[in-house]
């Protein structure tokens, strides 16, 4: 990443940007630290802003359409009660960006919240099972 960036930026230094390659050195290391980040390789390729952008632009058909590419199961669930909420509304015009966040926060809210439970509730059971 460092030294590919490095490179990327001799031809504009010839031309006079000076900072070109330690500018590309340094999106060469930060790429590589989010690389590193990345649980696998393919874990890069499971985020889909498409789905996103269907959203955020009032096209909720198209992202239900959309939610079975996605490959991340907790993006899924998290997308499809956002998507149940927002078409429950009713609403001809579509909701602003505040609104849809306020919307997902709730919801990330409520699946932490339903998780926590369901811990809480195996660890009471387990407790107390027995003859």
């Amino acid at each position: 990443g460092t030294v590919m960036g490095a490179m990327i930026g001799v031809i504009p230094t010839l031309n006079g940007e000076w900072l070109a390659i330690p500018m590309g050195a340094f999106y060469g290391i930060i790429g590589g630290l989010v690389s590193k980040r990345c649980p696998t390789r393919d874990a890069v390729w499971n985020f889909s802003p498409l789905t996103w952008s269907y959203i955020y632009s009032g096209e909720y058909i198209e992202a239900i359409r959309s939610i079975s590419e996605l490959n991340n199961r907790k993006e899924k669930r998290l997308i499809r009660l956002l998507l149940k909420e927002i078409t429950s509304l009713g609403t001809k015009d579509k909701l602003s960006k505040k609104e849809i966040d306020k919307i997902v926060l709730d919801k990330k809210d409520i699946i932490k919240r339903t998780r926590a439970n369901l811990i809480v509730m195996s660890k009471h059971e387990i407790i107390d099972y027995g003859p």
